[in-house]
């Protein structure tokens, strides 16, 4: 997550943040900046809801790597398989999850 406590809450660079915090923007700034500004700060917020969704999907929690990624995903989609008896949503569900964290 971008966010902490503490002095350094932010752990990723915001560029929304910079402009706002750069009053020489004011006057260098049109309407397009700014909606191209806005539009990054909610894809990212988006990615990190997203993410967060697929490592519940995994009962998984951040850090997290690809290989414990992978290897769960094994695991859950033997288990929820609509071969092995598994339901055929949860098993939509897993591999959705999957196209998330590891795009």
């Amino acid at each position: 997550h971008p966010y902490r406590e503490g002095d350094d809450a932010l752990a990723v660079p915001d560029p929304l943040r910079a402009y706002y915090l750069d009053l020489d923007q004011l006057e260098a700034t049109g309407p397009d900046d700014v909606q191209a500004l806005l539009a990054d700060f909610y894809a990212r917020m988006l990615r990190d809801d997203r993410r967060a969704a697929a490592l519940a999907e995994f009962e998984l929690e951040d850090p997290v790597d690809e290989a414990a990624i992978r290897q769960r995903y094994r695991e859950l989609a033997s288990r929820h398989h609509p071969d092995r008896g598994g339901s055929t949503a949860r098993f939509q569900a897993i591999n959705r999850a999957l196209r998330v964290l590891i795009p």
